[in-house]
């Protein structure tokens, strides 16, 4: 069995051999092909070139320092946005701390005003009114309602963005500014009736003292003997007009003359009346009377001196009647002349005089009411009238007074506004923002980074320009004055942001993560 084995493993590998010879004839080494093996790798590497290219570039110096400048103009825009959005939180806080400065405060501070006054006005009906106070009462009512209706005159006529109650009103504003004068006006005229007021309440104070009591006692004692005695006179003046017609004209000059001295001693007791404040007026309407009745006495007593002469007897120096009056018939002798009972011009120069002693008579009896009057304004009952109003009064003007000087405080300062202060603070503002557009300005200014950095230039300078436009414009009340500083911002937001749309694909395609960031602040 083993030769057989033997054999037949002979004759299979002379077999391999010839196979081996007719398949190799003349062809090339079968080394190249191996080539087909690498074939597949050639072209993967074609089609992804990316990677290759990265770790080429990382691998290089330069692109190191590339991603170093982009590092630092992220973190530079970050701190900036940052100082940016600070800033504009600070600018409206301030904003909106300008309430007195706001258009809509001078409205609600118009309203509060005239809600006080009217107060003030309800006030002057509660006071007093005391026969004795009664027209100092009215007087105080009437010039409180008329600045009342001038106040709310002022308060409806709504202009928000032109309040024209200051001292820079807004051009637009005559209607609001006119309505102004007029409660200027209307507080002159009632501040120059209260001073009226005033010193006529001091009068009544002084009038209704004891001791002006004691002085209107003493004049009535002297005014009634003064009228008693002018009475006597008038009923000897009276039977004398009674006799008159049967007198000469030398006895009625005669008359007269007594007449005339009689009431010389009238005249004396009017001008030595005990006068106090409260009776003056008694005293000058007195003084006009017997003034006047003594002048029409005289002029009558001087009309019957001129005459008197006609009267006497005619002596025998004297012509004889004229050729056409008839003498007297022998057997009827004439009667004396001393004893003619003739007048010039009869009673008709009587008429002056008895005019003006009804006059007299009629400015007696008015003293009389009026010393009435005295004596019951100066009694204790008036006294304490006045007091009770004076103190009313007192509290009321105070309350009117405080009125009119918070009233002015707040005019004077433009509603509390501090129009300096505030330009101040603009200015401030200004400085602030030029230092932020500096640092944006410092940014890298790499080539690849240039569009993003004017970009943001362009956006802080537009807000910077219309910053300071504000500082050199701005006007208290004017709601208007911001808006151009709102278009800049909205416009200076828009860039921004594509700013930082930029910066997002900076980042992606240099590969830098957020703790990177962080570690670069």
């Amino acid at each position: 069995m083993k030769p057989k084995t033997t054999v037949f493993h002979l004759l299979g590998f002379v077999v391999f051999l010839l196979l081996m010879a007719g398949c190799g004839g003349t062809e090339p080494t079968p080394a190249p092909t191996l080539g087909p093996i690498s074939t597949p790798v050639q072209p993967a590497a074609q089609l992804q070139p990316q990677p290759v290219q990265l770790e080429t570039r990382t691998a290089t110096p330069v692109p190191a320092l590339e991603r170093e400048v982009v590092l630092e103009f992220v973190t530079g825009h970050r701190d900036i946005a940052r100082d940016w959005e600070r800033f504009h939180a600070d600018f409206a806080s301030w904003r909106q701390g300008l309430i007195a400065c706001d258009a809509s405060s001078v409205e609600v501070a118009l309203s509060q005003f005239a809600a006080r006054f009217i107060r003030v006005a309800e006030a002057t009906k509660s006071l007093p009114r005391h026969r004795i106070v009664r027209e100092l009462a009215d007087k105080v009512s009437t010039a409180a309602e008329k600045e009342e209706q001038a106040i709310r005159q002022l308060r409806d006529s709504r202009q928000p963005d032109a309040p024209a109650v200051f001292g820079n009103e807004h051009p637009a504003t005559t209607t609001r500014a006119g309505l102004q004068g007029h409660l200027d006006m209307e507080r002159s005229a009632a501040s120059a009736l209260r001073v009226e007021v005033e010193d006529n309440l001091r009068d009544l104070r002084v009038s209704t003292s004891l001791s002006s009591r004691a002085q209107v006692g003493a004049f009535s004692g002297a005014f009634q003997q003064l009228t008693s005695d002018w009475d006597e006179f008038h009923r000897r003046y009276d039977s004398f007009r009674a006799d008159e017609p049967e007198l000469s004209s030398s006895e009625t000059a005669r008359r007269l003359s007594q007449l005339v001295e009689e009431f010389s001693d009238v005249v004396i007791a009017v001008r030595q009346l005990p006068t106090s404040e409260p009776t003056r007026q008694v005293s000058q309407i007195l003084a006009q009377a017997a003034e006047d009745e003594e002048l029409a006495l005289r002029k009558l007593r001087g009309s019957f001196g001129e005459a008197a002469p006609e009267s006497l007897p005619q002596t025998p120096d004297e012509p004889s009647a004229p050729p056409d009056q008839p003498s007297a018939p022998p057997d009827q002798p004439s009667a004396p002349e001393e004893e003619a009972t003739s007048t010039p011009n009869d009673s008709t120069l009587f008429d002056a005089l008895d005019g003006q002693l009804v006059r007299s008579n009629a400015l007696i009896r008015q003293a009389i009411q009026e010393l009435a009057d005295v004596f019951s304004n100066t009694s204790e009952d008036s006294e304490a009238a006045v007091a009770g109003f004076a103190s009313q009064y007192h509290s009321l003007s105070q309350e009117w007074d405080d009125f009119h000087k918070d009233y002015d405080e707040w005019r004077g300062s433009e509603g509390g506004c501090d129009r300096s202060k505030s330009i101040s603070v603009l200015g401030q503002f200004t400085i602030r923002f030029g230092e932020l557009a500096n640092e944006v300005r410092a940014l890298p200014r790499a080539a690849f980074l240039r569009p993003l950095g004017e970009l943001l230039v362009e956006a802080v300078e537009r807000e910077q320009k219309a910053l300071i436009e504000l500082r050199n414009t701005w006007r208290p009340f004017d709601s208007e004055v911001y808006e151009n500083l709102e278009q800049k911002r909205n416009e200076a937001r828009r860039l921004r942001r594509q700013v930082t749309a930029g910066i997002q694909d900076l980042l992606a395609r240099y590969d830098i993560s957020a703790p990177e960031l962080e570690r670069g602040q």
